[in-house]
């Protein structure tokens, strides 16, 4: 038993020049979005290669991810997935018998046909599957263009008529073994009294052939393009995103780096990240998932090879300008939370492109809104996004009851304030009671004083990134001249950049003597106080409380327990979790510098917030960042909670208890 590869089929010289026809078309598409991957700049980290191969194993081929929040997506994903890659080997190996080592014969050609019928068998399933779940039940509002009904069609119409002439070849030449090709049979069963089994089988043979070929050929054209694309950025994106200096950058051509670029081809325009972006859900003209695509539209009108060739001097002249990309200003309202890349089953993150779009309308001077263009003016003036209270700020310091590194104190722990805890009334209340707390466990800090800079994190997330490079600079040459090392933070701001950023920054920007951090984030640190028994609680909370997950402390640094463990060790508090927590957490609406931007929707981001606290039953809403404090607290009282709910930062509580 074995299969007869061409039955039927007289004219397979034809056959072979579509093919290669095909596989030409194939390679030029593929080596056009080569070509533009190749545009983006380069990582400049070193990868641990073992960690990217598996990520593009787990994530890329087993689809690890894929069934988080819509397992019926995740099954239709996965079987056209692993139905279409089997189907393909089949094809493969079928090719290799028949042209170079005959071998599928006997046992081994049963196990075979029996292999392709189920996973064909699947595919057909996914594929209807598929159409009903974007078409019917319109699953995360999945928005459709020309090419999605047709591309399901046509997946569906390779499967379809391989199963009719498998079923016809089949019926015509009955042999043993018919049952280890179980769906053929079905159909050959269906269709051997009702047509000419030869004729409708070489017309069959040639619809398929044609479609299959057709398919080859428009793959690197279309959204299945992304079977390529999505390993390659699972790959690639292991490591951080690279931070370029100015310097750097004056020698790149493109917006993007290289990372960006293919995962702007490896967005299958699924809409999870849309379902759980804040800036969307509140109405702002946001939508992660069409500021990828119409990135990925601007890039193939500035870099594609055959806008080089045929347009060049039109390119030279009056090249796409990234504003036709944003042409609402929607990157300006990205909180860079990170949830889409968080529900995105391969971590594409729309907040890294919205970033890099950033960038270039900075250092253009083009289309900054003034009041992001005077915070970040008010940083470079006077250290801080809001304007001079130089004397009252450093008074206000003072009162606190630490150390002051700036009069020649020593301490072996530096509390960073941050700017919002030094200029806002509401979070100087959180930077007493950690303070308070502090001087209770006997830790020997100090503050900076009249030395303290902001750290520069809303200036790079919002793109300027030279006011950041010198606010690093004047920020090491301070804790340098003061002698510290080791930092705690209130701000899960402060304490990523300067965690995770400062150290590539001192690397690159060769700065001399830049003392190594140790920066903390000041729920790690009462945990660890707690756990010590440096921390001992007297008093009691009778309330139930609800904490709320800070981006840039949960998903951004994977911090989620230690928060938990403070509250539930304090007497009295019952902690519940918001419908949407952890990794799953709904931004307060603060991060990526929209502190410092307008919005004129109905409901900000953060009265949806606080929504969720209140259907969760909480008198509390605790969180951990000054940002989150403030528009929480705002919102609360806006959305009519303020009598009901009360916002507090984790270390209030602490206080409270002492």
């Amino acid at each position: 038993m074995t299969r007869v590869v061409f039955w039927n089929i007289e004219a397979t010289g034809l056959f072979y020049l579509l093919s290669v026809i095909a596989i030409a078309v194939f390679l030029v598409g593929f080596y056009r979005v080569a070509r533009i991957w190749r545009s983006g700049w380069g990582e400049r980290r070193e990868r641990n290669v073992g960690r990217s191969v598996k990520r593009a194993l787990l994530d890329g081929l087993l689809g690890r991810r894929i069934f988080r929040g819509d397992v019926l997506g995740g099954f239709a994903h996965f079987s056209l997935m692993w139905g279409f890659v089997l189907l393909f080997i089949g094809t493969v190996l079928l090719t290799v018998h028949h042209d170079i080592v005959p071998f599928l014969f006997g046992t081994v050609y049963l196990t075979y046909s029996l292999v392709l019928d189920i996973a064909g068998a699947f595919f057909i399933v996914a594929a209807l599957l598929a159409a009903f779940r974007r078409f019917v039940l319109r699953a995360n509002h999945v928005p459709n263009r020309w090419d999605d009904p047709m591309m399901l069609a046509l997946l569906f119409l390779i499967a379809l008529t391989g199963f009719v002439i498998e079923g016809l070849r089949l019926s015509a030449i009955s042999h043993l073994g018919m049952e280890w090709s179980p769906v053929g049979d079905l159909f050959g069963a269906k269709l051997g009294g009702l047509v000419d089994l030869t004729t409708f089988h070489g017309v069959v043979w040639w619809i398929h052939a044609l479609a299959a070929l057709g398919l080859v050929a428009y793959l690197p054209y279309s959204k299945l393009f992304h079977m390529f694309a999505a390993p390659t950025h699972l790959y690639l994106s292991t490591v951080p995103p690279g931070i370029v200096t100015l310097e750097e950058r004056e020698g790149l051509r493109g917006e993007l780096d290289r990372t960006e670029l293919v995962s702007l081809d490896a967005c299958t325009r699924c809409n999870r990240c849309e379902v759980v972006c804040p800036s969307y859900a509140a109405g702002e003209p946001l939508s992660p998932r069409a500021l990828v695509q119409s990135m990925k539209s601007f890039v193939r009108r500035k870099y594609a090879p055959e806008r080089q060739l045929l347009a060049a001097e039109e390119l030279k002249t009056n090249p796409p300008k990234i504003e036709e990309a944003v042409a609402r200003d929607e990157c300006w309202y990205c909180t860079t939370c990170v949830a889409c890349a968080e529900a995105c089953p391969i971590g594409i993150s729309a907040a890294d492109i919205a970033r890099e779009t950033r960038v270039t309308l900075v250092d253009g001077g083009r289309r900054v809104p003034k009041t992001i263009r005077d915070a970040l003016n008010n940083v470079g003036k006077y250290g801080n996004p809001w304007e001079h209270n130089g004397p009252k700020h450093y008074a206000w310091l003072k009162t606190l009851e630490a150390k002051d590194l700036s009069q020649g104190d020593e301490a072996e722990l530096c509390y960073f304030v941050g700017c919002l805890a030094s200029n806002d009334e509401r979070n100087q209340a959180v930077a007493r009671a950690l303070v308070k707390v502090l001087n209770t466990a006997g830790v020997d800090f100090g503050i900076l004083g009249k030395e303290e800079s902001c750290c520069g994190e809303f200036a790079r997330r919002l793109g300027e990134d030279g006011l950041f490079e010198a606010l690093v600079e004047g920020n090491y040459g301070a804790f340098k001249d003061l002698g510290v090392s080791r930092l705690v933070s209130t701000s899960p701001h402060c304490f990523h950049t300067m965690r995770n950023e400062y150290p590539v920054m001192a690397e690159k920007l060769k700065i001399e003597a830049a003392p190594s951090l140790e920066v903390r984030h000041h729920t790690t640190l009462l945990a660890d106080l707690l756990r010590g028994g440096a921390l001992r609680f007297n008093g009691r909370i009778e309330k139930t409380a609800a904490y709320h997950d800070p981006c840039y402390l949960g998903r951004h640094n994977g911090i989620y327990d230690d928060p938990r463990a403070v509250l539930r060790a304090i007497p009295g508090l019952r902690l519940v979790e918001m419908a949407r927590s952890r990794s799953g957490s709904f931004c307060c609406g603060g991060g990526g510098g929209r502190m410092w931007l307008e919005s004129d929707v109905e409901h900000r981001i953060s009265e949806l917030r606080v929504q969720d606290a209140a259907q969760a039953g909480a008198e509390l809403l605790v969180t951990a960042c000054p940002y989150c404090l403030s528009n929480l607290t705002d919102s609360m009282k806006v959305a009519g909670y303020g009598d009901r709910i009360e916002v507090r930062d984790i270390v209030e509580l602490v206080a409270e208890v002492i």
